[in-house]
């Protein structure tokens, strides 16, 4: 009995004893890991190919309030390991080749503040300054976008385990993150995602596994003002390797937003943010302040699209590959003038002929790289191009080089009805018809909005007014069309003759035959005072009379509407 004062003192010497001898889980607790390279956004590779023997470097300074806080699995107190943490992060980069880059991080943790631990956690409160994990990286440029297009790379980060103990800045043994990058321009915007795993030997804290880690980041960079000022902002998530979705803790998502200005070669980034899922490792408030040595890139505000040496703002032909002195243009002929100024880029020639020689080939009076058609003569007007209609337009634009026609219509003759023949061979220009019947529908007289149409000649014989027998049937069935059609009020009967003989004879043999005709019109019933007779010779030819076929169509008789009732 006089030992029991022993028991409970011999017991907190005890765990006293446990409580010192205990370590700190190593699991690193410092989630903004920015990478060495150039073109990145924070933790966000981009594509962007190096330069060889391009060196980059710097330091962050980072502040986390309230990075570690851990819900006790026995309990389910929440625990705030990490309180407060002050990081100076340097990093340095070197392009081997254009498209590896190597680099080397350093962290170390100026500040670490945890909250006073119960002694039953056996977990040690971190306080003071700490040496974190350095990194090595290595970055591989698949595709270059040049700032234009997708481009693609592959990334790797490999921790070494450098961290001082007890401080939850550094993981046990050697960690290894995997990332598939892609970037490409949206808008005035650069865009970048990352999507990878980080393999990490897993560790206990307070009852709880982390361990590896799927990976996931996304960024954008706004050039406001080119090698000046940026925009950049970025979106980093981390979530348990083997159950994704099952335990929140060990997942992270973070947020930064801030500005980059430039000053020469010299960057300072500042930005905000902090954790907008706070799991294991995201601070509720992060603020970063990065300086660094990133030799301006001209290219990045100004890209060289086809690798000649001239940025697009200056390159005149950006897709072609030319040199400086023509302003980025090919020279397809070597005689000094770029192809776009060329008008013979396939021929040596002069500046003083616009890079063509002074030849003419089809000795026509127009020089060869005036000529629009070389191996062919025609007028200068038109280009040294000839015109076989001489309807003013040149064989090389007339839709009908054949056919003398309107400028308007392309060279080619009016189609009234639209039935793909021309008036001039339409023998019933107002009424569409198959090309079978010249244009003519298949009955022989059709009522227009301007005349009676006839797809039949009416013949009369040869020098008199005297009508065949064989067009009486027509002009039937012209009484036929005037009789169901009151409407048609008053018809100009015109009779039309070709060039052949005296000018007044045929004016006269003109009328006699429309006369002829109305008088026929009238004996079949129609009223006299619905037709008048007109004979106008040959004064309105419809085709050339130079040829036979042209004095045929021209020997008419028409039938045209003066007054109808509406």
């Amino acid at each position: 009995m006089k030992s029991w004062p022993f028991v409970p003192l011999t017991a907190v010497l005890l765990l006293a004893s446990l409580a010192s001898a205990a370590e700190n889980p190593r699991r690193n607790a410092f989630t903004f890991r920015p990478t060495p390279h150039a073109g990145d956004v924070f933790g966000v590779h981009a594509a962007t190919a190096p330069k060889a023997g391009h060196i980059t470097g710097g330091a962050w300074f980072v502040f986390n309030d309230k990075p570690l806080k851990v819900s006790d699995v026995a309990s389910g107190a929440e625990v705030r390991l990490v309180s407060r943490q002050i990081v100076s992060e340097f990093y340095a980069a070197m392009g081997l080749f254009d498209r590896l880059s190597v680099g080397l991080n350093l962290p170390v943790f100026l500040s670490s503040m945890g909250d006073k631990l119960p002694a039953e956690l056996r977990l040690r409160q971190p306080d003071g300054s700490s040496l974190g994990d350095a990194r090595v990286s290595a970055r591989f440029v698949v595709q270059d976008g040049k700032g234009q297009g997708l481009g693609l790379a592959l990334a790797e980060d490999v921790g070494l385990p450098t961290a001082t103990a007890d401080h939850f800045s550094g993981d046990e043994g050697v960690t290894s993150e995997t990332r598939v990058v892609a970037d490409m321009p949206v808008g005035p915007l650069q865009v970048a995602v990352n999507v990878g795993f980080a393999a990490r030997k897993a560790v206990t804290v307070l009852g709880r596994s982390y361990g590896n880690q799927w990976l996931m980041g996304a960024s954008g960079q706004l050039n406001l003002m080119c090698g000046k000022l940026d925009v950049v902002g970025s979106l980093e998530g981390r979530t348990a390797g083997g159950s994704p979705f099952g335990n929140y803790q060990d997942g992270q998502l973070d947020g930064l937003g801030g500005a980059r200005v430039r000053f020469g070669d010299l960057a300072v980034t500042a930005a905000a943010g902090g954790g907008l899922v706070q799991g294991f490792g995201a601070p509720a408030f992060r603020a970063t302040l990065g300086l660094g040595w990133l030799p301006n890139d001209p290219a990045l505000c100004n890209p060289d699209l086809d690798g000649d040496g001239v940025g697009k703002t200056e390159d005149r032909c950006p897709t072609e590959k030319g040199t400086a002195a023509l302003g980025g243009c090919p020279d397809s002929d070597g005689d000094g003038i770029a192809n776009p100024d060329d008008k013979c880029p396939a021929q040596s020639g002069l500046a003083l002929y616009g890079g063509c020689t002074a030849t003419d080939g089809d000795g026509d009076g127009v020089v060869d790289h005036e000529d629009r058609c070389k191996a062919e003569s025609g007028p200068k007007d038109l280009g040294g191009c000839p015109d076989s209609d001489a309807d003013g337009l040149p064989d090389l634009d007339d839709k009908c080089p054949k056919d003398k026609g309107d400028k308007a219509q392309g060279g080619c003759p009016p189609d009234t009805d639209g039935d793909g023949l021309f008036d001039t061979v339409d023998k019933c220009p107002d009424v569409a018809g198959p090309k079978e019947r010249k244009g003519c529908p298949e009955q022989r007289v059709v009522v227009t909005k301007q005349k009676i149409a006839i797809t039949e000649k009416v013949y009369f014989e040869t020098g008199e007014a005297k009508i065949k027998k064989e067009s009486l049937g027509l002009l039937d069935e012209v009484a036929g069309i005037l009789k169901k059609n009151p409407d048609l009020k008053k018809v100009r009967i015109e009779g039309h003759t070709d060039n052949i003989g005296d000018p007044a004879a045929n004016l006269k043999l003109s009328a006699d035959r429309a006369a002829s005709v109305r008088k026929y019109l009238i004996g079949k019933g129609v009223a006299g005072a619905r037709l008048e007779a007109q004979g106008l010779g040959d004064t309105k030819p419809l085709a050339d009379n130079a040829t036979e076929e042209g004095k045929h169509q021209n020997r008419r008789v028409e039938f045209h509407i003066v007054e109808r009732t509406e």
